[in-house]
């Protein structure tokens, strides 16, 4: 009899199951497999099951005990607001340690 896994699809759905889209995974070893569903909008619910064939023509379904597997698309912080997050950071920590030496030097620290 042939064992092992034959191939592995990653099957998701972005209208909660109305139409659902296969994904091959690739291996990674002879146990785990990969597979990356596309992006989405910010607010799409997206559900995801996994489904692997065998050598001998058996199939295995992963689909969370019927619950699917589910994640929400949240929005993303752009680029130029992570920049602006750091610069406001640097600038504060800038400004405390000048204020700090301005006091020791003042107090008659060094």
């Amino acid at each position: 009899a042939e064992s092992g896994v034959a191939y592995a699809l990653l099957s998701y759905s972005a209208d909660d199951g109305i139409s659902w889209h296969n994904i091959t995974m690739n291996p990674i070893d002879e146990t785990t497999y990969e597979g990356t569903i596309p992006g989405f909008p910010a607010g799409t619910k997206v559900i995801y099951k996994i489904i692997a064939y065998d050598n001998a023509g058996n199939t295995a379904l992963d689909a969370n005990n019927g619950e699917y597997y589910v994640y929400m698309v949240v929005q993303e912080f752009p680029n130029v607001l992570m920049l602006l997050l750091l610069l406001i950071a640097v600038t504060a920590v800038v400004v405390l340690v000048f204020t700090l030496t301005i006091r020791r030097r003042r107090d008659g620290y060094k």
